[in-house]
């Protein structure tokens, strides 16, 4: 095998072709080899066919235990049956609770029905307190405005007397 100058590689002579024959040849050789191993497994398994059979009867056995347990188990089944037939009167009884909870669940309802109503009246109170705290702030105003007055009546005295300590100093 050569590279040409474009690094491609290619066979250049029948000897290169040969000696990929020979490798072809030696690799059908191992696969014939494999083969004998193959047969040689198929063999075993023949042997392991046997044993299954053997296990196959084995297992005949072994289902004649079953069909015994499983009238055991129809026994247990009818015990079930009685067991689940108890507990369905104890679900009747959960029934029951829970219509009991649900007239509970009721009367809370109306509670808070009632309770709405209490915050409706606070909030009348409470806008009633509003009002009279607008009355409070109101006096209060005039209550400011009559000190002013007083304050300025209280100037213009004291302006008088100044007036009239001079008017007498003269």
């Amino acid at each position: 095998m050569v590279t040409d100058y474009s690094g491609t590689s290619r066979f250049n002579t029948t000897e290169d072709r040969s000696t990929s024959a020979e490798v072809c040849i030696a690799s059908a050789e191992d696969r014939g080899t494999s083969a004998e191993e193959r047969i040689a497994s198929a063999e075993d398994r023949g042997t392991s066919t046997e044993d299954r059979n053997t296990s196959v009867e084995d297992r005949g056995t072994s289902a004649e235990d079953h069909i015994a347990s499983a009238e055991d188990r129809g026994t247990s089944a009818e015990d079930g049956i009685a067991s689940a037939e108890g507990r369905g009167t104890s679900a009747e009884d959960r029934i029951a609770l829970a219509e009991d909870r649900g007239t509970s669940a009721e009367e809370r309802i109306a509670s808070a029905e009632d309770r709405g109503t209490s915050a409706e009246d606070h909030i009348a109170s409470a806008e009633d307190r509003g009002t009279s705290a607008e009355v409070r702030i109101a006096s209060a105003e005039d209550r400011g405005t009559s000190a002013e007055v007083r304050i300025a009546s209280a100037e213009d005295r004291d302006t008088s007397r100044k007036t009239a300590a001079l008017l007498h100093a003269v």
